[in-house]
């Protein structure tokens, strides 16, 4: 049996009073003897939220995983160590430090995209201009 619905003969009040039975069916909560409750707007609300920020989290962590992430964080504390420190950095370890910035950026657009949808309650993951994925 679903979830959240009773059947027709889990009310044994009135499972033998057509009216009741004709009005419950009338309001659309029983249907060939199952009750539905009515869905509450908040839980759609909830749900399209939820799945918007399940479809970007997906897509940040499928270009950047978790230990990726971690690791990009570290490396660019170190790069950017040694910038403060007065080290010359090379043009490797510049385009390593560029690299990892436009990562960020690529996640914070992501996640304003994410935000924007959310913000808009006619809007969800399908209705995304999702920002590409880089190289």
């Amino acid at each position: 049996m679903a979830k959240n619905k009773l059947t027709y003969f889990s009310f044994t009040r009135y499972e033998d009073d057509p009216q009741v039975i004709a009005r419950l069916v009338n309001k659309g909560w029983l249907d060939t003897g199952v009750y539905t409750p009515p869905v509450d707007p908040s839980v759609v609300e909830a749900d399209r939220v939820a799945n918007i920020k399940l479809a970007a989290g997906r897509l940040i962590t499928g270009k950047l995983p978790e230990w990726k992430q971690r690791n990009l964080s570290a490396r660019f504390t170190e790069l950017l160590e040694d910038k403060v420190s007065g080290k010359t950095l090379s043009s490797e370890e510049k385009a390593e430090m560029d690299a990892i910035k436009a990562m960020w950026s690529w996640v914070k657009a992501v996640r304003a995209e994410s935000d924007r949808l959310e913000a808009d309650e006619d809007l969800y993951v399908e209705n995304g201009n999702w920002p590409e994925v880089p190289e």
